[in-house]
């Protein structure tokens, strides 16, 4: 859409052409913004001057076939905006005081064809700003965008097929009339007290926690949790442990605060303590994921985690210890957290209610030592004031209400017999191909491939067959010895993994 304005003398002011301002009606947008629009970018090209005289609301409208409030919308806009200004008897004229630094030129550059795009200066970022400029998007394998529809063998989503919404909608409609009057003001910054004991009471009877209340603060899910953390506990240039193969979140939040990453390889007992103690000595911090590794779902022996915890006491070092899904272990009952077994203070616990509810949730929390709920509460009211109450105020009831156990406990059943049918059809179609260990706990599992095949490729065969299967080397900081795909059960029933597995075998084998 072109427009284009007769030269005029300083004297004459009056718009000359209206038959080149031309709106189109199919448009979605409002014929008073288009003419908006077209008005603003021919002031600030300079094809209407300042102090040049434009045509009466009436007289534009007749000449463009509008309404005259659609004319006086646009005007109106303007003058509210500067662009315009109105005086008794003088008419409306473009405003005479824009500055000429205001002016975009009358030319578009060469590649541009968009109106209002302008030339910019050069822009300068922090370091992170400019690393993250140079990087290709960053996503992790767990968020890339998916369609509706849960594909075998998506990871990394629960099964929101089976999740109770009418109990929810039915606590969020009572918490909204009843609730969020009293609690519609500014919040504490650590989040909604009630629901903070419930954290408090339902970590410290299931995994083992030892806290208060006043330990809890609920942040906007884990992956803000990782990142206040590592902000705040690692300065730029510090080494960080980290599980190899591992979360590719927590990689990217420690790279965030700057830190260098110490891959530190996973054995069958979990991280290996002593390997990071002869490399990276001088570390600051380290990453597990002791109850269920991400991605090999080992569980962190008992010697490694006592390992770990000395390490960190003597070199004044600090613990992030993620429990993204422990609530799901399918023999006995689910492990202590290894902050249970820390007494020096120096385990900051991440949890997340993304895989027990619904990832849509965004509701995490930190359980922090007591000498850091100062900083960290700092923090939180530096980057976010709460978490939306209303949320918080449905989650605190559902609990209350033994909603949230009971969920818990039906869940499990699903995925105790999803797990048993997808490691019983992989051993029967695949087994001479694929080594895999059973998980004890989770909602996904590792399938080793063979030496020579690549788990990328086959990744990316498994696509296009319709399948969602993570390779193990897009986890890794290395290169490791053997490739393997991630298999995740929670989204998808037992019709869907057995058609699954089939399809996938079919890609394997072929």
């Amino acid at each position: 859409m072109e427009i284009s304005f007769s030269p005029m003398s300083k004297r004459q002011h009056t718009l000359q052409n209206t038959a080149d301002i031309t709106l189109n009606r199919a448009l979605t947008m409002p014929l008073h913004r288009q003419l908006y629009d077209r008005l603003r970018h021919a002031i600030l090209s300079g094809q209407l001057q300042p102090g040049q005289r434009l045509p009466s609301t009436r007289v534009l409208a007749s000449e463009l076939g509008i309404s005259r409030n659609t004319a006086s919308n646009a005007y109106e806009q303007l003058c509210a905006e500067g662009y315009l200004e109105r005086k008794v008897g003088q008419g409306t004229r473009v405003a005479c005081d824009l500055p000429e630094t205001f002016f975009i030129p009358s030319a578009a550059p060469q590649g541009k064809t968009s109106p209002d795009e302008s030339i910019h200066a050069p822009f300068s970022l922090s370091h992170l700003g400019e690393d993250l400029m140079r990087q290709a998007p960053v996503r992790s394998p767990l968020t890339y965008p998916r369609p509706n529809a849960p594909r075998a063998f998506r990871e990394g989503v629960p099964e929101l097929r089976a999740f109770p919404f009418q109990q929810w909608s039915q606590v969020a409609a009572h918490c909204a009339r009843s609730t969020l009057r009293s609690a519609a003001d500014y919040q504490e910054v650590a989040g909604y007290y009630p629901l903070r004991e419930a954290i408090a009471s339902h970590a410290s009877i299931t995994r083992g926690v030892h806290c208060q209340a006043e330990q809890v603060l609920l942040v906007p899910g884990a992956q803000s949790a990782l990142d206040m953390a590592a902000r705040l506990l690692l300065n730029p240039g510090e080494l960080a442990w980290i599980e190899d193969p591992g979360y590719p979140g927590a990689q990217q939040a420690l790279r965030n605060a700057g830190a260098q990453l110490a891959p530190i390889p996973v054995t069958s007992e979990g991280m290996n303590v002593e390997v990071g103690q002869k490399r990276y000595p001088q570390a600051r911090l380290a990453y597990v994921t002791p109850s269920h590794q991400f991605p090999s779902s080992v569980t962190m022996h008992l010697a490694q985690r006592v390992a770990l915890l000395q390490w960190a006491n003597q070199a004044n070092a600090w613990i992030l210890e993620d429990d993204y899904d422990s609530d799901y272990r399918f023999s006995g009952r689910p492990l202590d957290a290894l902050q249970g077994l820390d007494t020096a203070q120096r385990v900051i616990y991440i949890g997340t209610f993304s895989k027990v509810l619904f990832p849509a949730l965004r509701i995490g929390y930190l359980i922090v030592p007591l000498q850091l709920i100062s900083p960290f509460t700092n923090l939180c009211s530096c980057t976010h004031t709460h978490v939306p109450i209303l949320e918080q105020l449905i989650l605190e009831a559902f609990i209350a209400k033994g909603y949230f156990l009971r969920h818990i406990r039906h869940m499990r059943e699903i995925y105790a017999a999803r797990r048993a049918i997808l490691v019983e059809l992989l051993q029967r179609e695949l087994g001479d191909l694929v080594e895999i260990q059973p998980p004890q706990a989770g909602l996904h599992l590792l399938c080793w491939l063979p030496p020579e095949m690549d788990d990328q490729r086959m990744s990316q065969r498994a696509g296009a067959h319709g399948l969602e299967v993570i390779p193990l080397s897009k986890l890794a900081l290395g290169l490791p010895q053997r490739g393997g795909l991630v298999l995740g059960y929670g989204a998808v029933n037992e019709q869907e993994i057995q058609a699954g597995v089939h399809q996938l075998a079919h890609v394997l084998h072929s």
